[in-house]
């Protein structure tokens, strides 16, 4: 099926607001590197995003692009990224319920991954996700960063996290003109961070000593004790996502994570679907202010493949056509190693 998107009116930024930002990047690079923190919750999208015809965008960025930057015509497009769109849920909270109940019963009879206090959970993954510019009165520009990312934590919350980023993708050409005129090009370009962090600084969170009853379970993450957040069924759909993902929660811990989200109200069924790698799994959503939040686990192991966040209705925040893919990660290998240049091949 075809799709024919409009994009929206093209921004004008104010004076002003342009030489903030530019005061504010000059600002930021002569401070130097900064540490890069692991993104437990995901700075999910909230600006507008237009998909243009290829062949429009490109002469639209070639009147924009720096001169003696190597981009031509043919080059120019793949910096404008169209959205993927998501699969529509195909359950209720029934099925959802029958899902989750039987990725619980899985997940109890996997083996455990306990780091020992020299030891490192690694994970890698790959992400898409969006960047805002923000100035006083909104945001200013926006674009998109593909990333793989590989991180290593030790119980004591210490550590190695390693990010290779792509280059910088623009939703419209108003954010593809500021960038290229405001910008310098190494952060627009790919380039890779490496850092290491001190105890704490990539703040592993224990999860041996909690309760494997989902009763009580329940209410510590209802309590917002483990992780912090506002009320509400949503952010508890959140907070689950969290603590599967980067983490050696044991087998029981998973297992009541699930049953607790097969009993959110909310909770539906996408049933089997893709990863935005193409990754086989069974996907389950919640839907909060017009955002859906999907998580898509392997159901012959239950861990977790991959997440996603998709527009469900369009608003004044969320400007997107519906079903728009709007962030996403997928993860590739999970796994006890002896030190932060070890890696494993193991799934989720």
């Amino acid at each position: 099926m075809n799709v024919n998107l409009t994009p929206p009116p093209e921004r004008e930024f104010p004076a002003a607001r342009l030489e903030q930002r530019r005061q504010q990047l000059v600002s930021l690079i002569a401070a130097g590197p900064q540490p890069r923190r692991p993104l437990y919750r995901r700075p999910w999208p909230v600006a507008a995003i237009a998909v243009a015809s290829a062949a429009v965008v490109a002469i639209l960025l070639t009147a924009v692009l720096p001169a003696g930057s190597g981009d031509s015509l043919s080059s120019a497009g793949r910096y404008i990224q169209p959205l993927p769109f998501a699969k529509k849920s195909e359950g209720g909270r029934k099925l959802a319920t029958i899902v989750l109940l039987r990725a619980a019963r899985t997940a109890a009879n996997q083996p455990a991954a306990t780091p020992g206090p020299d030891q490192y959970i690694y994970t890698k993954s790959e992400t898409f996700y969006e960047a805002v510019e923000e100035g006083p009165e909104g945001p200013v520009a926006i674009s998109f960063r593909p990333s793989t990312r590989e991180i290593w934590i030790r119980p004591d919350g210490s550590g190695r996290i390693r990010e290779a980023e792509g280059h910088e993708v623009f939703p419209t050409y108003a954010d593809a003109a500021y960038a290229y005129q405001h910008t310098p090009r190494n952060i627009l370009g790919a380039h890779t961070a490496d850092d290491v962090e001190r105890p704490g600084g990539l703040g592993y969170t224990d999860l041996s000593n909690l309760p494997t009853d989902p009763v009580q379970l329940k209410q510590q993450i209802e309590n917002r004790t483990i992780e912090g957040g506002t009320p509400g069924d949503a952010e508890t759909f959140t907070i689950i996502g969290d603590l599967l993902r980067e983490t050696a929660a044991p087998p029981a811990v998973r297992s009541a994570l699930y049953t607790i989200a097969s009993q959110l109200p909310g909770v539906q069924l996408v049933g089997p679907t893709h990863d935005q790698l193409g990754r086989s799994g069974t996907g389950v959503a919640y839907v909060s202010r017009g955002l859906r939040d999907e998580l898509i686990f392997d159901p012959q192991t239950s861990g977790l493949l991959g997440e996603q966040q998709s527009v469900v209705e369009r608003s004044k925040d969320n400007p997107f056509p519906p079903g728009s893919v709007i962030g996403w990660a997928a993860y590739l290998a999970s796994g006890v190693v002896d030190s932060d240049t070890a890696t494993t091949s193991a799934m989720p």
